[in-house]
């Protein structure tokens, strides 16, 4: 299985610790390195942890950003090159939505987009475009629409976390495979 190794992890930490420098703490989040964005873009490498993403000011509205886990025709666990932005508080516990990030794609998270509004349930601390994200080869972009309504970024950097989304996904397409009776497998191409 292919997963972020120890040194990428220290990488992308060191990267995202050289940003806060000179930059506004946020305090809004319990994690060591989080920083609130100005309306300045801030551009960090392809994460390899999970980012939580703080809309709005005070107790504002999570969400986690996660490279997406796709399985293997061997069974093994991979990452597609795509990242899922979802709400964590509701993410694992039932049926609810979240939204694709793609290679060379972008999102802008508002109250704006319809399809937003019913997938993620915004709360009115939410602007109507709020954050722009874009996925490159350079990295992650990431661009405060709002700038008074406020916004903070902070890696998860915990291996226990960083997997928690693989190991959920695994346990939810075993579960699927023991309803239906049968291994999941990849189906041939033309169909």
């Amino acid at each position: 299985m292919a997963y972020a190794t120890t040194e990428s992890r220290h990488r992308f930490l060191r990267y995202f610790q050289d940003l806060l420098q000179g930059m506004e703490e946020c305090d809004d989040l319990e994690l060591a390195d989080a920083l609130r964005l100005s309306d300045k873009k801030v551009r960090v490498p392809l994460p390899v942890l999970p980012l939580q993403l703080l809309l709005g000011r005070g107790d504002g509205y999570q969400l986690r950003l996660e490279p997406e886990w796709v399985v293997r025709a061997d069974g093994s666990f991979a990452r597609s090159g795509n990242f899922l932005l979802f709400d964590p508080s509701t993410f694992f516990d039932g049926i609810s939505g979240f939204l694709r990030l793609t290679p060379n794609g972008s999102l802008t998270l508002g109250r704006d987009d319809p399809l937003q509004r019913r997938l993620l349930d915004y709360p009115k601390l939410v602007a109507n475009s709020h954050l722009r994200l874009k996925l490159s080869a350079k990295g992650l972009a990431l661009k405060n629409k709002a700038p008074k309504r406020g916004i903070c970024i902070a890696p998860l950097p915990a291996p226990a976390e960083a997997e928690h989304m693989r190991r959920w996904r695994q346990a939810k397409i075993e579960r699927l495979a023991k309803v239906i009776g049968a291994p999941i497998d990849t189906l041939p191409r033309g169909r």
